[in-house]
Formats: C-alpha cells, structure tokens, sequence
C-alpha cells in the first residue's frame, strides 16, 4: 500500500551532496565552501538545493531554494523540507530557518514541521524581509 506522500507524488525526494548545485548565486556559491549543500531531486527531475549555515556551538540555520520557473507542488516542498530537517537535525541540536516574508507557503510549511517564528527576530536582505525560525522539535500528534 501507498503512503500517503506517495499518493500525493511526493515519496521519492532525494538529497545529494554536491559541489556544483543545481541553482546557485553568492549566498549558496559561499555554503558550497563554508557550509552543506544538497541538491534536491523528486521522482522526475531536480527541485531545488537545500543547505545549511553551520553556526559555532553545534547549531545550524536551513535554507532552501527551489529553481525559479519550476512549479513544486507545496506536498513536494513539504517533504523536502522534512526530510532536510530530519537529516540535519541528529548533528544540529538548535536548528533555525530564514524564510523570505513573502514566502507565506513555506513559512506554514516550516510550521507544519516544528518550527516556530522568533519575534522581533526578523531582519532585511537585499531588501527582502526576512522571518527567522527557530526549530523545536516535531509537532505532538
């Protein structure tokens, strides 16, 4: 039987290292040097790249990009996200996310996954608003 993110297309998210990802700018061109970087790969093609800020006492902020143009479904963004977070979060006990304000959707997906808006915790880039996250765990069900 199918589980049920197979059902919505969205059971074979995979994550590779790599060193040359498959969207990049200054920011994930920096973490490929200083950080991780995985590109990220549904069933049929690549997604996105998903990397991390490894901060000093054993913390780590999560970013994740998807490729302009290419429409992910949010089932699809959840999962990736999920599976980023579960694969970092065994060597980052405190885990935070940068979610551009805009971005409504992925800020309830990061919700929907255990993370929590930090008030006041906010700050600008480039001219975006950025909402920091702080990650506490998986929801209680």
């Amino acid at each position: 039987m199918k589980s049920m993110w197979e059902m919505l297309g969205c059971g074979r998210v995979s994550f590779v290292k790599t060193l040359m990802p498959c969207v990049c700018d200054e920011v994930i061109a920096w973490h490929v040097v200083h950080g991780w970087v995985w590109d990220v790969y549904d069933r049929r093609s690549s997604i996105g790249v998903f990397y991390c800020t490894v901060l000093c006492g054993s913390g780590a902020i999560c970013h994740f990009s998807t490729i302009r143009g290419v429409k992910i479904p949010a089932a699809v963004t959840l999962a990736a996200f999920k599976k980023g977070v579960r694969m970092v979060a065994p060597e980052c006990p405190v885990l935070y996310a940068t979610i551009p304000e805009a971005k409504a959707k992925l800020i309830r997906v990061a919700v929907r996954l255990g993370f929590g808006v930090v008030e006041d915790g906010g700050f600008d880039l480039d001219g975006d608003k950025m909402v920091l996250l702080k990650y506490y765990g998986p929801p209680k069900r």
